[in-house]
This record gives C-alpha cells, sequence and structure tokens, in this order.
C-alpha cells in the first residue's frame, strides 16, 4: 500500500528484491542463532507461500534494510509522500516484534495488565504509521479489508488470555519441531524417498549417524597433532556452549562471527567494561616460555619467570569497536549503530573474555555495497520483549529520558562522546563529555546521580548552558554550578585532565 500495488514501482520493488538477499546473508553468519529464518524463493514481496516464521523473518530483514543507509535514501520518500513519520514508523516495527516476543515469554502480572493498554496504544501506532487500504477486489488488484481482520483483533486479547492461561509459549509447538533439521530432514534427503522403505532407511541413516558421533568423541582424544610451530591456529571454537567461526572461506563467503567481549582484569587495569568485537581467529601457543598476555598482563611474569612455563589458554584475535558496550542500553533502542577501529588495531584476549554472540549487519551503502567500517547490532528473538517491557515503563512516564531514549550516533567516532537527545535543545548543538564510569552508567541510567557531567561542546550561548542544566537538574535531581562550567575542546586532553580534577564543582 505504501510503495504502490501489483507492478506500479517495479523499480523500486526489483532494488528490494536484489538487495535482500544480502540481509539475509549478512544475519545468517552470526553466531547467535536465535533469529527467524527469511525466504526470498518467490521474491520478497510474495508472500503467499511462506510459513509464519518465515514471514517473521523477512518483516526484520525489511526492518534491517530500512535502518541502513542505503535502505532509508530508497523507502523513506514514499512513507514522506503519505505523510508518515519515517522514523515513528520504524519505531512501530520494533514494536510489533517485541510486542510478540512479550507475549510469548513468561511475564509478572502487573506487567501483563499494563499491556493491555499499551497493545492498544501498538494498534493506534500500527493503523496510523503502516496503513491498510480498505478496497473491493477488481481485475486489476486484490481486495482488502484494511484493519479490520481478525488477527488484528486478537491482539487485544492476548493480554487477557496470558493473564489467564499463561504465556504464549505454553502452546507454542516450535519447540518439538526444533529438532527435526537433524533427525529427518537431512536423513530423508539420503534416501529413495519411496514410501514402503522410507521409514526403514530414515531409521538407519540415523543409526549410522549415532554410531559415526560416538565412535569420533571415543577416538578423537587419541588422535595426534603437529606440535612443530609456535602456535595452533583454529578457524572455529566454542566458547561458553557457543561455536563461534572465524573462517575466510565457509559456504562461499568469509564468515567472521560477532560477539560481546569483557576485558579482562589486568596489572594496570581493573577490567569489566564491556565491547562489540569481531572474532578474527583462535590460536593457543604450543611452545614453552612464550611471553603471553596471561604471562605478561595477567601475572606480571618475566622472561626469567616463565622459561619453563607453558601458557594453555584458547586466545581470540578480536577487531573491536570504537567506543563500549551494553546489552541493557540495546534492549531500550533495539538497534544500535556503531563504528570499528583500523584494522591495523587488533586485540589478543582469552576466549573467555568473550560473554555471548551479537546479531550484526553492516551497513548498506549502494546496491550491492557493503560498509567495512559501519555497523549495526540488534536484539536476538529472546531479548526482543525487553524492548517491550521499557516501553510499558516509559508509557507511565514519557519524560523519563532514562527509561527509553535513542541515541544520536549516526557511525561518527565519538571516541566516548555520546549525545542526549533532548527535544528542548537540538543534538547536534549539544554534547556532554563523562568521565568516572560514564560510559557504563550513562548506558544503565541516562544522566544518574553517580555520573558526573563535565563539559558542554557546541553551545556557544550561556543562556543555552543554563537551559541544558536547569532541565537535567528537573530530571535527575543534580544541581549544577553554571558559572564554573568550561568550553571543552574534544581534542585537549590537557583540558579533560583539568576537568577530572574539577569534577567535584559539578557534583
Amino acid at each position: 500500500d505504501i510503495i504502490g500495488l501489483k507492478n506500479k514501482k517495479s523499480k523500486v520493488k526489483g532494488l528490494i528484491n536484489d538487495i535482500f538477499p544480502d540481509i539475509k546473508n549478512h544475519l545468517s553468519k552470526n553466531a547467535e542463532r536465535d533469529v527467524s529464518p527469511m525466504s526470498n524463493r518467490n521474491g520478497f514481496f510474495n508472500v503467499t507461500s511462506l510459513t509464519n516464521e518465515e514471514i517473521r523473518g523477512n518483516f526484520l530483514g525489511l526492518l534491517i534494510l530500512m535502518h541502513t543507509t542505503y535502505g532509508r535514501e530508497l523507502l523513506e520518500p514514499f512513507f514522506l509522500a503519505k505523510e508518515i513519520d519515517y522514523d515513528e514508523m520504524l519505531e512501530t516495527c520494533k514494536l510489533v516484534l517485541a510486542w510478540e516476543r512479550f507475549h510469548l515469554d513468561p511475564q509478572k502480572r502487573k506487567n501483563l495488565v499494563k499491556a493491555e493498554k499499551a497493545t492498544w496504544d501498538l494498534q493506534q501506532r500500527m493503523m496510523r504509521d503502516i496503513p491498510r487500504e480498505a478496497r473491493a477486489r477488481t481485475d486489476k488488484i486484490d481486495g482488502s479489508k484494511g484493519w479490520i481482520i481478525a488477527k488484528f483483533h486478537a491482539m487485544s486479547l492476548i493480554s487477557k488470555l496470558n493473564l489467564k492461561l499463561g504465556c504464549s509459549k505454553c502452546f507454542d509447538s516450535s519447540a518439538n519441531e526444533k529438532n527435526h533439521k537433524s533427525f529427518v530432514k537431512k536423513p530423508s534427503a539420503r534416501t529413495q524417498r519411496i514410501g514402503s522403505r522410507f521409514s526403514s532407511q530414515l531409521a538407519k541413516c540415523d543409526f549410522n549417524r549415532i554410531v559415526i558421533e560416538r565412535s569420533y568423541d571415543h577416538i578423537k582424544k587419541f588422535t595426534s597433532r603437529d606440535h612443530s610451530s609456535v602456535i595452533e591456529s583454529y578457524t572455529q571454537a566454542t566458547v561458553r556452549g557457543v561455536l563461534y567461526r572465524a573462517n575466510p572461506y565457509w559456504k562461499g563467503g568469509e564468515w567472521y562471527d560477532w560477539a560481546v567481549v569483557r576485558f579482562p582484569e589486568t596489572v594496570d587495569s581493573k577490567g569489566g567494561k564491556t565491547c562489540l568485537a569481531r572474532i578474527m581467529g583462535f590460536f593457543r601457543y604450543t611452545d614453552i616460555g612464550m611471553l603471553t598476555f596471561k604471562h605478561l598482563e595477567m601475572s606480571e611474569y618475566n622472561s626469567a619467570n616463565v622459561s619453563q612455563m607453558k601458557d594453555d589458554t584458547l586466545y581470540a584475535v578480536l577487531h573491536c569497536q570504537t567506543s563500549y558496550f551494553k546489552h541493557e542500553a540495546l534492549e531500550k533502542t533495539f538497534f544500535r549503530k556503531f563504528t570499528m577501529t583500523d584494522h591495523s588495531q587488533m586485540y589478543i584476549l582469552p576466549a573467555v573474555c568473550i560473554r555471548g554472540p551479537m546479531l550484526v549487519v553492516p551497513d548498506v551503502l549502494d546496491s550491492g555495497e557493503a560498509s567495512q567500517k559501519n555497523y549495526m547490532t540488534l536484539l536476538s528473538r529472546h531479548h526482543m520483549g525487553s524492548y517491550f517491557k521499557n516501553h510499558l515503563v516509559w508509557l507511565e512516564n514519557p519524560k523519563n529520558v532514562s527509561v527509553k531514549y535513542e541515541y544520536y550516533d549516526d557511525w561518527v567516532d565519538r571516541s566516548g562522546v555520546f549525545v542526549l537527545n533532548h527535544l528542548s535543545i537540538m543534538p547536534k548543538d549539544i554534547v556532554i563529555a563523562r568521565w568516572i564510569d560514564g560510559v557504563q552508567n550513562y548506558c544503565d541510567t541516562g544522566v544518574g546521580t553517580n555520573v558526573v557531567v563535565v563539559a558542554i561542546l557546541r553551545v556557544y550561548e550561556c543562556n543555552n548552558r543554563r537551559l541544558l542544566f536547569n532541565i537535567l537538574s528537573r530530571q535527575v535531581g543534580l544541581s549544577f554550578d553554571v558559572t564554573n562550567c568550561k568550553h571543552i575542546v574534544d581534542e585537549s586532553v590537557a583540558a579533560r585532565t583539568k576537568a577530572r580534577r574539577l569534577s567535584n564543582t559539578f557534583e
């Protein structure tokens, strides 16, 4: 209804069909497997032969495309022509996915009560931002009842039914079918597919599979390895029960998984901060006396101490983002854009520093062209319900930016400097620099009492500075001494050091 019915705007639809397989490929090559499958076997706009899971996956793929530079340039004009706010429409689409997951998972009863009102609010947003025109069927176009459909009406009843009968997972059948791929689909491809012999051949294939797997588990510990090299490198490894790949050629192309990495405690650093990283490979040291990360950075040994020591730690080579990351902040925004460091800047850390997999896709710059520096991460399916939970809290107090706010992040490397997006002051005019665990705490609580706001950049008038401090004071109960606020230039290390010493002035 937005782009055009039937063959209208076929060129734009063709471009979407061309770019959709790339989105599907980028999303499928992630260590995080909890994402709905996508399908483009009959073209993106033909949904007649798709399953419910595939329709959900295609909807997520379209939402990812609309967040990219190329997708926004391609689709935003059509929404503006219908007088639909593009960013509000994206928010509605994110809430639709989060709403579905919220009701699938177990929830507290008080949240389900709040969800009844939030569901009605979401339905109003859907009718406003994703309009469906009611029309009669003709020879040229199919008929439509608009939003007067049974499933749309059922949305308003789900919260009440969950209160009465329990979460939707109680009657979800996907758990019973998750092993069909290994037990049925793969063995069936090795049969003759003759009805009278199918069951027996299927059972024989499954028996052979079990025998091979158990035999391998028994003999693999006796297999020898060549220890002549200084290190052993690996293209995949299992960390905390998750398989991560770092392969230059896997299934027709490169596959490097993404993960959340927590920096360990070292001699010079407390550690604990997390960031997103692309895993470029795994390795182990095989020789004794190696000056490894564990020996030098974590244990403070020297060359004399480690001359007869061997480090068996599995290490990962990591390409990290330019700033820190916290998953709680992603649960408030659904999508998070970030920039990578140069390829010359790599980290070697113990593999146990990998905390969990993440869904990451590159920014699409043009048809067939993906960015090598700008990426975006998004919530996996089992975390989408948290976004709707934050929406419930925000509906109770829409002015509370610490509950729900969007990062002002246009893929510009700010080296830890973030922007508060407030209605009263334009984000492009204000940059708030923070120290004393500023990044971690800001992701949790917005501007909290334990965060020291020390500087404002690009705010040239004293009235604007005073207005900003007044806004922050009203929201979080902090008081600020405007007269002692200094202009601090981003690149000035000396000015930042001075601001740290003066931080007590702003508490």
